[in-house]
Order: C-alpha cells, then sequence, then structure tokens
C-alpha cells in the first residue's frame, strides 16, 4: 500500500440484518482486508478496510468485488453497490445508511428472495448471411456500391437497420415472452452489437430458478442453429434497482 493511501470503509453491498458477520478476506489492488459487516438501524453493510482511492476498472478487482457480492446473496437479498464506492471511515458509512436508508426499504420488498438474470442471444453469421440472402429487397440494395450516388448509398444503410430492427423484434417475441411468463420483471436492454439480437434481463423468485434455466435450455434447442445465447447469472437485482444517491466523503 502507498503510505500516502488511508484507509477507508470499500462498499460491497447492504442486506436486512443489523448483525456482526465476516466474509472472509478479500484482496483489492494487491491489498489483502477482511470482509466484515457495519450494522445500523436494522441495515447490515458489508465492506473492507482498503485504502480511499479511486479504483480503476481492474479485470481481477471486479472479480473480486462481485465475488464478495455472490457470497453475501447465498444467505440475504442484497442491494449492491456500485465498484469503486469507498468512505473515509465507518462513521461515514453509518451517516450514509441513515441517508439512504427510506430507499433501502422502499426497495428490499421488491426484490426480496428474487435474483437477476441475462440473455444475450447473438445470431451465428453463416445464419444471418442466410437470411440477408432471403429477404429480397435487401438483397437488392446489397450491390449498391461506392459508385452509387449519396443518397442510393443512405437508402441502403437504412433498409439494413430496418433488416436488423425487425429480426430483433422477432427473436424478442420468440425469446422475452415465453420467459416473461417465469418472471417477475422483464427488462430488454439496448444491443451492444449489430449481431445482438435480444439483450435481457429478468427478474425471478429464487423458487423458479431451475424451471427458469430449464426453459432458456429449451428455447436454445430450438434455435442453436440459428443463434448463440449468453446465459449468465444469479445476479443481484442491478437492473430493477433505481438507488440514487450522493455519498457524502466518497471517492
Amino acid at each position: 500500500m502507498n503510505n500516502d493511501e488511508s484507509l477507508g470503509c470499500y462498499l460491497f453491498c447492504v442486506y436486512q440484518d443489523e448483525q456482526d458477520t465476516e466474509y472472509g478476506e478479500v484482496t483489492m489492488s494487491g491489498v489483502p482486508s477482511k470482509v466484515r459487516t457495519i450494522s445500523h438501524n436494522g441495515l447490515s453493510m458489508v465492506a473492507a478496510d482498503l485504502p480511499v482511492k479511486i479504483y480503476a476498472p481492474k479485470k481481477d478487482d471486479l472479480l473480486a468485488h462481485q465475488e464478495v457480492i455472490n457470497q453475501v446473496m447465498k444467505e440475504h437479498s442484497v442491494i449492491p453497490m456500485s465498484y469503486g464506492t469507498v468512505l473515509s471511515s465507518e462513521e461515514d458509512v453509518k451517516l450514509l445508511m441513515e441517508k439512504i436508508e427510506p430507499q433501502l426499504k422502499e426497495t428490499f420488498p421488491k426484490i426480496e428472495n428474487k435474483i437477476e438474470v441475462g440473455l444475450k442471444v447473438i445470431a451465428k453469421k453463416d445464419w444471418l448471411t442466410e437470411r440477408v440472402h432471403k429477404d429480397p429487397k435487401l438483397n437488392k440494395m446489397n450491390q449498391v456500391s461506392a459508385k452509387d450516388s449519396y443518397y442510393r448509398q443512405i437508402e441502403a444503410g437504412e433498409k439494413a437497420k430496418d433488416f436488423i430492427y425487425a429480426l430483433r423484434e422477432e427473436y424478442e417475441t420468440k425469446l422475452a415472452s415465453p420467459l416473461e411468463k417465469l418472471s417477475v420483471s422483464t427488462k430488454l436492454n439496448e444491443p451492444v452489437s449489430e449481431r445482438m439480437l435480444m439483450n435481457a434481463s429478468f427478474l425471478i423468485e429464487k423458487s423458479m430458478e431451475d424451471e427458469f434455466d430449464k426453459k432458456v435450455n429449451e428455447l436454445y434447442e430450438e434455435m442453436n442453429d440459428q443463434v448463440e445465447f449468453n446465459y449468465s447469472g444469479p445476479w443481484p437485482a442491478y437492473n430493477f434497482i433505481e438507488l440514487k444517491f450522493k455519498a457524502e466523503g466518497a471517492v
């Protein structure tokens, strides 16, 4: 640890229960520390004594942050804190907990005994190429070259966008609709690549996890010649928590 860095309280997540608990040890930016709770007014904040500084998003630290949250999730429904949130002292943590207590206690009933899972659906290149060739309008527009007029090129680009939008709507209907029936809430996020047809998050009851997994597997078996699935979780309810606050003294 740099001699100029003082120790503060690095925050991982918070849950409903006022108890003194330890969750092993974590190493962040090369500094090891015990993970413990700071309890106040019926809430327990999971924290570690780590340097007060700006935490760059390094892979090892991101994984360590998530692993602590995953461990706590085995026993509690948690509200995660943003990566890199560190306060100067335990007293500052308690002040923060007092400040956001109304938001926390309003949010906990919505996520109690629930988890989030994510499903990204990516079109296979060969299958997507085949779909393009089967679309007469798009196939015709593919003949556009750099020699064509500026407006002709724009028209080709617009038709390609329309094709992708229509394909995404088609697969959101095929996939999101049956999964929504097994979930408490669904959020369709913006795709992050051209071939991504769906980027969805689902909030599900913990008791429904096996059934939900089974349905995802069934859907994949039906269309694995067309798309790849990136199924992740369980996570805290990141996409279903609207918790906004300014942590005084936070780095």
